[in-house]
């Protein structure tokens, strides 16, 4: 068994104040939670739709972040993420686990990519190695995986610059 939150307005037929989060992750502002006890196959159909949900968001967040010029204003590093963290977990127990829930499927999604360094890139090397029936040379893996990580690190410090000039002139 589990618990599944159902959210409801303080008023009848309103609905939550929604915030959209700069890391693409949306926070409820709740006024007050409903807890349900439901079966295991409930939590678990409701759990696949929260994580379909949340899949389809990051796509249109990357999608944003691709596609337009101010993309880049709604990234957010790990100090917008810990910002966040520790904004919902004002708002409760409740509202903190959603968070985090949310965030991991937001990071598995993001594994997934077709990147290099990550498991996405991984998947490709061995989608590649499949069709060709040959093992990719270690050295050019080592390689590609080595650019990836670069990029990756380069990103990482970008987006964490970017993090520290927003908390300091707001």
């Amino acid at each position: 068994q589990g618990l599944v939150v159902k959210r409801k307005a303080d008023k009848p037929g309103g609905s939550p104040e929604k915030r959209i989060g700069r890391i693409g992750i949306e926070i409820e502002i709740l006024p007050r939670h409903i807890f349900k006890r439901v079966g295991l196959v409930e939590s678990m159909e409701y759990g696949a739709r929260v994580t379909l949900v949340n899949a389809v968001l990051v796509g249109n967040s990357l999608k944003t972040l691709l596609t337009t010029s101010d993309g880049f204003k709604h990234v957010g590093g790990p100090i917008a993420i810990a910002k966040a963290a520790g904004d919902s977990a004002k708002h409760g127990l409740a509202e903190y686990t959603w968070f985090t829930g949310v965030l991991s499927i937001n990071l598995a999604i993001f594994n997934l990519l077709p990147f290099l360094a990550l498991d996405g890139g991984r998947m490709l090397f061995l989608l590649y190695e499949l069709v060709r029936r040959k093992r990719v040379d270690p050295r050019k893996e080592f390689l590609a995986n080595a650019i990836g990580m670069g990029f990756l690190l380069l990103l990482i410090v970008l987006i964490t610059a970017k993090d520290l000039r927003d908390l300091i002139l707001k």
